[in-house]
């Protein structure tokens, strides 16, 4: 791993491991799993309802988990 892929941001990262990993597991929580063809999917949806809410790129977002 080179210190540009380390710096990155973390969609773009995403976006790359799901382009290079689309089956593979990217999360584990107890007996679930997610893909990152499934978690690129879902964060573009979320992304997608910011932009529509008048969020642009580069605005800070808050997430609870």
């Amino acid at each position: 791993m080179t210190n540009e892929t380390l710096f990155q941001p973390l969609d773009a990262y995403l976006f790359e491991s799901a382009k290079n990993h689309r089956d593979k597991v990217a999360m584990r929580f107890k007996d679930r799993s997610i893909t990152y063809n499934t978690l690129d999917l879902f964060v573009n949806k979320i992304a997608n309802a910011l932009l529509t809410r008048g969020l642009n790129v580069g605005s800070r977002v808050g997430i609870y988990m």
